[in-house]
């Protein structure tokens, strides 16, 4: 069993994130005009053809699995589905059209970057990010192909937005507005240790024996008495912890809240006194190791703890209108038409660049 990485492997795949972000930024819908049965949507005279829909939708519900809708069980839900796609698809010709007038490039080294960023958890070794990989049934050059679209997706919100400027008064206002809103639950920063079952001597493909979780656990056990004796969690954690995206930051996984990761480590976390270390946790990955470093109480932060924060939320919400507003310009523009029974309506407006780099969107430490 390799050993997994608690920041990359607990959380939701990035294709999948950036997949759902990408679906959040659009809001396209004209009404099919003279299209073919046989053409999903035209952009500027470039046909989407049903077919090409329909590819699209099979490669993400064999990357995403049970997190797309099934056709069978929640029709509704699927088509909607299957809309979304469809506006994803329509915003990316949109945005390949547009990207030259725009100024718009995305290098190979730009890519190279990103797919770099996935690789850290897994500390160079090829093989086991491609194992993981083609484990959401993905191959290199198609992960590098979805980096590269969305890459240029966010480089152009990042254009259309770039004026986009939110004064301290702004935050200020909205931080008096919205501060009884802002309470943040109960956090805790956390250390641990992996030990994952190893079948020693044997290939890849063999199946982890109860032995070899026995032996994780001895493993464990000793050296949770070499801590208790008054060695550093961190030192250890450096030499002998199986989880690549924490194992060079002495063990650290950084602040948590609940709902973030797989509930038998999470029970653990939040079931501790700060300070005390665990007793030898088991999830899917191994045995852990855990100590809670610090509780950050529940709290309403103050002003200039939220500050940066609230501006990136106020320039978000700005950057989603003035982002609909240049995709319904060249909509017109480009005479962007969708077959009727394909468009797009969402009931909401979500924020296009919340939470990171797209725009203010999703950053590629979706690892963190």
């Amino acid at each position: 069993m390799e050993g997994a990485s608690l920041k990359f492997q607990l959380r939701k795949s990035l294709l999948g994130f950036l997949m759902v972000l990408s679906l959040s930024l659009t809001a396209l819908g004209c009404g099919g005009e003279s299209l073919a049965e046989d053409v999903a949507a035209e952009v500027g005279g470039v046909q989407i053809t049903q077919a090409q829909l329909g590819e699209r939708v099979e490669q993400i519900q064999q990357q995403l699995g049970e997190q797309v809708p099934s056709e069978e069980s929640d029709p509704e839900g699927y088509d909607t589905f299957r809309r979304e796609v469809l506006d994803y698809l329509v915003t990316l010709e949109i945005v390949t059209q547009k990207a030259d007038e725009a100024g718009v490039e995305l290098t190979e080294e730009e890519v190279d970057e990103q797919l770099a960023k996935l690789k850290e958890p897994y500390g160079g070794d090829e093989a086991k990010f491609e194992q993981a990989i083609a484990q959401q049934n993905l191959s290199l050059e198609e992960l590098r192909e979805n980096l590269r679209q969305q890459g240029l997706i966010t480089k152009m919100i990042e254009e259309v937005n770039k004026d986009i400027e939110v004064s301290d008064e702004e935050v200020a206002t909205f931080y008096e507005e919205q501060k009884q809103q802002l309470s943040v639950d109960e956090t805790r920063r956390v250390s641990h240790i992996l030990f994952s079952p190893e079948n020693e001597g044997a290939d890849d493909e063999a199946e982890v024996t109860e032995a070899d979780w026995q032996a994780a656990l001895e493993e464990a056990q000793r050296v949770r008495q070499q801590i208790v004796d008054g060695a550093a969690l961190a030192e250890l954690a450096e030499q002998l912890s199986d989880d690549p995206g924490s194992k060079d930051e002495g063990g650290d996984v950084g602040v948590i809240e609940r709902g973030a990761l797989l509930p038998e480590f999470e029970d653990a976390v939040f079931g501790l006194p700060e300070g005390e270390l665990s007793e030898p946790v088991r999830t899917p990955y191994g045995y852990h190791l855990i100590r809670v470093e610090e509780i950050i109480p529940e709290h309403i932060p103050a002003l200039e703890e939220a500050r940066e924060g609230l501006r990136a939320q106020i320039a978000a919400e700005e950057g989603q209108a003035v982002w609909e507003e240049w995709l319904e310009n060249v909509k017109e523009e480009l005479d962007v038409t969708v077959q009727e029974d394909l468009e797009y309506q969402p009931t909401t407006t979500e924020g296009a660049a919340a939470d990171g780099e797209s725009g203010g969107g999703e950053t590629t430490e979706a690892t963190e």
